[in-house]
């Protein structure tokens, strides 16, 4: 583009784009003009002026119809309304006049061919995509802390308000990193949710509920571990109960946390114990009193053995359990039959080798159906929801193994609800994670480095442009039109986590969670 003529072309479209939005709501207003301010930073390289100016004119009808679209869905759309709609109206009429003019001067100029930039500056315009890319991206970084349950750094409005935007938010996370509930906790202060959805089975996660919101919840927590050991998977460690407490409290009366996944491997004595508390015929129980203890005498064995594969729930018989369900069905309550069945699919679950096919889909499967459930029984008003799951799970579109999971039924219900899901990913680029190779010995620290992995080389952009504060957080949002769909991006990878994630914070240095 030609210096003049470019900065007025853009300036036009920039005041446009204020005009058409004032006096829609913020969320709305602030959304749209990102958008638009996205799509012409990326234009400027690729079209004339006179092409850029014909799609502002040309896109004028439509930006009315959006503007008469959001006003009415905000209920705003009475006299004022309509009065300010034809003030646009006429404003864009003017901004066309001033383009039409300028333009026209500009095409009876004599044309040079030398560039008015000095070499300097030709050199310091990105030229190549990749080049662009990078300089996108560092359009969109911020610096971003999370202390004492709030955010602060540049990053943190732009955060908070994605937040309030959203009915549904989900964090990706690399499990057993200290920042990761630092940064959960602060959007739970932000959020107010009426619901936290989490890896954990609904039996572990019910107890957790009750719990956080005692002032001995912790107490009762190490209790219960000592009761049923491995029964619970992430939040045995005190900083991510101590999370779960502080969400509690920012949700208020109104608050519940959903379980949606298979019980832990430890569990099926807390499930078998559940069953006989819930209604079971004298036919039934001495079935579910054989088994409970079969898991008794696996829990001893893998204690002594630490081998995780002595516990009940990988040795259980497949035939001693179908025979005890058929039992239940005749001689059993509704919840203690609901129980059982618990205790098979987490079975099951565990039991199947990851290389098979369609594990990983039973999994993501039964993860749905608890959401889907859980949101059923909120009642009629939709909650703010939040949910915390490890990185693969909270994609929206398929993950970078190609299964459709929790992230990305989410993202369609979101919209099949006319509401907004945000996609958070939290990731260290070095540190050490705990490991837990046997069963009750302390945890290994196993060191990792992003940057030096094969599998993580796409977001050498990223890694090598972390900025000196905390952590560095990117809003990948805008970003989707510069890079295209993952099945015809250049860098499929790249790709699929702009689309699948809406923002990453990366933390140059994570420290491991306390072991147990």
């Amino acid at each position: 583009m030609r210096p003049r003529l470019a900065r007025f072309v853009v300036a036009a479209v920039l005041v446009w784009t204020w005009l058409y939005t004032w006096g829609t709501t913020k969320a709305v207003r602030d959304r749209r003009r990102a958008e638009v301010e996205s799509d012409v930073w990326e234009s400027q390289f690729d079209l004339s002026p006179l092409h850029l100016f014909l799609r502002l004119v040309l896109g004028i009808p439509d930006d009315l119809g959006w503007r008469i679209e959001a006003v009415a869905i905000a209920g705003t759309l009475g006299p004022r309304g309509l009065v300010l709609t034809g003030r646009v109206l006429g404003a864009a009429l003017f901004v066309c006049a001033l383009g039409a003019i300028d333009l026209d001067a500009s095409r009876r100029k004599p044309v040079v061919l030398m560039s008015s930039q000095s070499p300097a500056t030709q050199s310091s315009q990105p030229s190549t995509p990749q080049e662009r890319f990078v300089a996108r991206l560092l359009q969109n970084r911020y610096a971003l802390s999370a202390r004492g349950g709030r955010l602060s750094g540049a990053g943190a409005q732009v955060l908070q308000s994605a937040i309030a935007q959203s009915r549904f938010v989900l964090l990706g996370e690399y499990h057993g990193l200290t920042e990761t509930p630092e940064l959960w906790a602060a959007v739970c202060n932000v959020a107010g949710p009426h619901a936290m959805a989490v890896e954990e089975g609904p039996l572990a996660a019910s107890a957790l509920d009750a719990w956080a919101r005692r002032p001995d919840g912790l107490t009762q927590l190490a209790a219960f571990q000592k009761t049923f050991p491995e029964s619970i998977n992430i939040y045995s460690d005190r900083k991510e109960f101590e999370t779960l407490q502080q969400c509690a409290r920012a949700g208020g009366n109104d608050f519940h946390l959903w379980g949606l996944n298979q019980e832990n491997l430890g569990a099926a004595g807390l499930i078998l114990t559940r069953v006989l508390a819930s209604g079971v015929g004298p036919v039934a129980r001495p079935a579910i009193e054989q088994l409970l203890k079969k898991n008794d005498e696996g829990v001893r064995k893998a204690a002594q053995s630490g081998n995780v594969f002595d516990l009940f729930m990988f040795t259980a018989d497949d035939v001693e359990l179908s025979s005890a369900a058929a039992l239940l069905r005749k001689d059993g309550s509704p919840e203690a039959q609901s129980l059982f069945r618990s205790l098979i699919d987490s079975h099951e679950i565990f039991r199947a080798s990851p290389a098979e096919p369609g594990a990983a889909h039973r999994r993501e499967r039964l993860m749905k159906t608890l959401f889907a459930a859980s949101y059923a029984r909120a009642g009629a008003a939709p909650p703010k929801v939040l949910l915390k799951f490890g990185a693969f799970h909270g994609f929206r579109g398929l993950n970078p193994l190609g299964g459709s999971g929790i992230g990305n039924y989410v993202a369609e219900f979101a919209e099949g609800q006319g509401a907004e899901s945000l996609h958070i990913l939290l990731l260290a680029v070095r540190g050490a994670q705990p490991f837990y190779p046997k069963v009750g010995q302390p945890a290994e620290l196993r060191p990792f480095d992003l940057a030096e992995q094969p599998d993580f080389k796409y977001m050498q952009p990223m890694f090598g442009n972390l900025l000196p504060s905390e952590w560095t957080m990117f809003d990948l949002r805008s970003l989707r039109r510069f890079v295209g769909a993952p099945a015809a991006a250049s860098n499929p990878a790249m790709s699929t986590l702009i689309f699948g994630y809406d923002i990453v914070v990366l933390v140059p240095e994570a420290t491991p969670a306390k072991t147990r």
